[in-house]
This record gives structure tokens, sequence and C-alpha cells, in this order.
């Protein structure tokens, strides 16, 4: 099974960051297929942290933590990310437009997407991230979240006690077989 895969980095790290900015900028993608049946895998990168990127019709497909931009998202600020007419599978957990778990995203965006949870077992699934930390100020417009299990959301399918503020969901359709929200699939608390 493989593992960090993206479509321009596997895996980014930086010891340096400290968590405060984003490693990587600019980088943007389009027309391409990434499939793994790992985890951490993403349209830019598997495992990795970035601001300011674009993605467009792409289509990504992975077993867990899967997103159109990072399969997992350290925990740095990212800023201005988007996606536009791509489609993002997951065969397990957390899986979304832009980030599979994510830490703290601002102003991103999610245009003509699709987004699919694949199997019963399927958990986290979301327009903007699987598996969230703080989301503010994002959108998702014109897309489809679909999943064949549970806690699956418009900007979120799941949340441990965090906070989505400011965000929105715009004609757009959230589906799934058990706890399914406009905005967040589930939140967990406590």
């Amino acid at each position: 099974i493989s593992e960090s895969v993206g479509g321009i980095f596997g895996q980014f790290r930086n010891s340096f960051n400290h968590g405060e900015k984003p490693v990587y900028t600019d980088f943007h993608i389009s027309d391409s297929n990434i499939n793994s049946n790992g985890r951490y895998v993403g349209g830019i990168s598997g495992l990795g942290d970035g601001s300011y990127c674009s993605i467009n019709n792409v289509n990504v497909t992975g077993g867990n933590y899967v997103g159109g931009f990072a399969g997992y998202q350290r925990g740095t600020y990212q800023y201005g990310n988007t996606i536009k007419d791509s489609e993002i599978s997951g065969l397990d957990y957390y899986i979304g437009g832009l980030y599979g778990n994510a830490g703290y995203v601002y102003d991103s965006f999610a245009e003509n997407i699709k987004v699919y949870g694949l199997n019963v077992n399927t958990y986290g699934v979301g327009g903007i991230s699987g598996y969230n930390g703080v989301v503010q100020r994002c959108g998702v417009i014109d897309s489809v979240i679909s999943n064949a299990g549970e806690r699956t959301g418009g900007i979120t399918g799941y949340t441990s006690g965090h906070h989505v503020y400011h965000s929105f969901i715009r004609n757009s359709t959230v589906t799934s077989y058990d706890k399914a929200g406009g905005i967040v699939g589930q939140v967990h608390s406590g």
C-alpha cells in the first residue's frame, strides 16, 4: 500500500516552520489523475501545508486521508486555496474537497466538485475537509458531497470540538447513509 502520494509532492516537511507559515505557496495543478490505495493522497501533496494554490480538473482517489489539495494538512495556517471542476473519492475515512484532515483553513473555496465516500464504513466526508480544526470564510458552490457511510457535511464531515466560522454552502447536495449536515456531519465534543 502506498503512502503520501501527491500531484506535485508526496510529502513536504519543514522542521523550521513551527506551524506559523505555509511551507509552500503558489502551486497550480490541472488536468491530472492522482490514484493510490493508501493514505495521505492529495492533488498537490499527500502530506503537507500550503497556501494560494489552485486545483482544476483533477481526479484524486485514495484509501484514507484523501483531499483535492492535500490528504493531511499538518496544522499550519492555510489561506486562499481553491479547487474547481474536480472529483475526490476515498474508501475509508477523512475524504475532503480540499483536505482529508485539516488544521486551520481560511478563505478557501470549492466549486463544481464531487466528493465521494465509496464504502458503507467510510466516515468523515466534506466539501472542504473530511476532518477539521478551524475553518473560516470558506465556501462550497455547485457541488455534490455524497457518502455511502456516515459523518458527511457540506463544509466538513467530522469535527471534534473545533469550529467552522463564516462559511457557506450554495447550490450543492449533501447525502449520507447517516449523520449528514449542510455544514457539518457530526460535532463531537467532550
